[in-house]
């Protein structure tokens, strides 16, 4: 028997992390923790601007469960937003 097969491969949007707790390790050093895809990646960005904001890429995680924990040096400046984004 001969034919042909098609294969198609949907891939499912990632849901919004949500921020579950947020902590002040020590002077400069925050923890982060939030919900996750098991094995997803999700970057965490920062910007020290919201009118115009340049975000850059802080660190890559990849979440083993589903709460994703960050920990992460800040930097010397006076203000600093930051974003959690899911690698679709």
């Amino acid at each position: 028997m001969t034919g042909n097969v098609f294969l198609a491969y949907l891939v499912a949007p990632a849901a919004k992390p949500v921020v579950q707790l947020f902590n002040e390790v020590s002077d400069g050093m925050f923890s982060l923790t939030c919900s996750a895809e098991t094995n997803r990646s999700y970057i965490l960005q920062c910007a020290t601007n919201l009118s115009l904001p340049t975000w850059t890429a802080v660190s890559t995680n990849i979440a083993l469960g589903n709460i994703l924990s960050i920990l992460n040096i800040s930097s010397s400046d006076p203000v600093k937003f930051y974003r959690l984004v899911a690698v679709p």
